[in-house]
């Protein structure tokens, strides 16, 4: 009976987990349809600044798609990839270092990962309504620390990133003794940054 439950619970993560893939598949298709039609657009108005700027904006997320495939951790690469199609009450930015690499770490990069962009996704949705939410991430190198900085701007439940905040602190202490992590709250805007001291750049 047991074997048959977990079984059961087994192929109903598994099921979720292609939905997810299907979900950042059809979003970013949707995405790439909206680009195009931009770009035609722009060509037959003759709008070539505008064109050279959409282009441009082209080009910078396919660099940070790529950058972010290379991350090297399998599961930081899903969280990141797949953040669109689960969050539904901001907009989501990334931005990698061209030098940044995680040598090590990566367990706790995508704990961290993963549970600020539920924290800010739980924080946004019980938040005023009627704003435009933003959220942006950010790997870079500082020293011989890895720093994840996110940046959040919108409407917020400021107790309920306080408490993510806190019970991220509790797990990364098992798993990074050496990090650290900094967050600070206001009116419309907050940000949070961890730092690895064991992930190095080149």
């Amino acid at each position: 009976m047991k074997h048959a439950e977990e079984q059961d619970r087994q192929s109903r993560l598994l099921d979720e987990q292609r939905q997810l893939w299907i979900d950042a598949f059809s979003h970013a298709r949707h995405d790439w349809l909206n680009d195009l039609q931009m770009i035609v657009g722009y060509m037959q108005l003759r709008k070539y600044d505008k064109l050279a700027a959409c282009v441009e904006m082209l080009k910078q997320r396919m660099t940070e798609e790529s950058r972010t495939s290379k991350l090297g951790s399998p599961g930081l690469v899903e969280a990141l990839l797949t953040v669109r199609a689960r969050a539904r009450s901001f907009a989501f930015r990334l931005a990698i270092d061209e030098r940044f690499q995680l040598r090590s770490g990566a367990d706790a990069a995508e704990l961290a990962v993963r549970s600020l962009i539920a924290g800010f996704e739980e924080a946004s949705a019980k938040g005023e309504r009627g704003t435009e939410n933003a959220l942006a991430c950010a790997f870079a190198n500082e020293q011989a620390d890895a720093a994840i900085m996110f940046t959040y701007q919108g409407a917020y439940s400021e107790g309920a990133l306080r408490r993510t905040v806190n019970e991220l602190r509790k797990q990364l202490r098992p798993l990074a003794p050496a990090s650290s992590l900094r967050a600070s709250f206001g009116a419309d805007v907050a940000s949070v940054t961890v730092r690895l001291p064991s992930a190095l750049g080149k």
